[in-house]
């Protein structure tokens, strides 16, 4: 189809964590997380996976790598993993003491 663009969309990771487990966590009855990752990031993410990313888990997309890494541990370990593969993103956290934190992208 001539004159098709491909528009590239964020990677968004989100987790939202109530009862018991974000009372462990954080002292709190539920908490939501949230990291966005700039289409721009993409190509880098990706190649850094391929490269580097956990054995297992190196063909799948970034957005489904980062999923399965937080369902399987938590939202700081993606953001670990975002952090050494020096990959810039905004996270935003809030709780159900009305607390919300932006953590501009980095």
């Amino acid at each position: 189809m001539k004159g098709l663009v491909e528009v590239q969309k964020d990677i968004v990771v989100r987790q939202f964590v109530q009862g018991s487990a974000a009372e462990i966590g954080f002292g709190h009855k539920e908490f939501y997380s949230e990291i966005h990752i700039a289409p721009e990031q993409l190509a880098a993410l990706r190649k850094w996976i391929s490269d580097q990313g956990r054995v297992g888990l190196k063909d799948l997309s970034p957005q489904e790598y980062l999923e399965v890494i937080m369902a399987e541990t938590c939202m700081a370990e993606v953001m670990d993993e975002l952090d050494e593969a020096g990959i810039s993103y905004r996270y935003l956290y809030a709780n159900s003491a009305g607390e919300v934190a932006l953590r501009p992208g980095r």
